[in-house]
């Protein structure tokens, strides 16, 4: 709860404060990074032995490339999602952005029963009924706010949009990532490192594509 409230207000302080502002694509690759960085510190502290992470990361990484490859469908829907919250949270403000997230909940619990072929009980799907309920009402309040100006009607709009897609996308990569998880025996931070290598990859092609110049 922290971590994700901690996160949207960050978020939005640096995209509204004074002054100029980061790409977003920069950032996005920097993330990417650093969970590389720590997938490894992790992976390490598994044995503390640098002779076993190299032979880990061979046998289940280098030497298992198919399997590997399969993480680079969830990294570019990650990568993907991150750029959309970041044009979400610009033109959202911040608790109309962590309440309208939440459809994320909505959007996995779905691909769940599609993919996974699990099943919820009747409390459940009336629990995301009330969710959806909740994030309609927020969103009303926010456009009856935003009528005051059109500019801002037009932001609020583009913001719901892109939350809307990015909870799709995140709960689309995150089903996949666990289809891919209990199909395996592979540990989730030898796992997380192609995720992060094809995340870091993608995202500093984006960088490129959008800020190039």
């Amino acid at each position: 709860m922290i971590q994700n409230a901690s996160n949207i207000l960050l978020q939005r302080y640096v995209r509204t404060a004074s002054g100029d502002l980061f790409f977003s694509t920069t950032a996005i690759v920097c993330q990417e990074l650093v969970k590389l960085v720590v997938s490894f510190l992790l992976l390490y502290m598994e044995s503390f032995s640098l002779r076993e992470l190299t032979n880990t990361i061979n046998q289940q990484i280098v030497n298992n490339r198919l399997d590997s490859i399969k993480t680079g469908i969830p990294a570019f829907l990650y990568t993907l999602q991150n750029n959309l919250i970041y044009l979400a949270i610009s033109n959202l403000n911040a608790a109309v952005f962590q309440v309208t997230s939440q459809i994320k909940i909505l959007t996995t619990a779905i691909l769940m029963v599609v993919m996974l072929k699990k099943s919820l009980r009747c409390l459940q799907w009336f629990s995301l009924f009330l969710l959806c309920v909740g994030v309609s009402i927020i969103q009303v309040q926010n456009v009856n706010v935003a009528k005051s100006s059109g500019d801002d009607q037009k932001n609020a709009f583009f913001g719901l949009i892109c939350v809307v897609v990015a909870c799709t996308l995140s709960g689309l990569a995150g089903v996949y990532f666990e289809k891919i998880l209990k199909n395996s025996k592979v540990s989730i931070w030898v796992r997380n490192i192609p995720l992060a290598h094809c995340g870091s990859f993608i995202s500093l092609l984006s960088a490129f594509v959008s800020d190039g110049e």
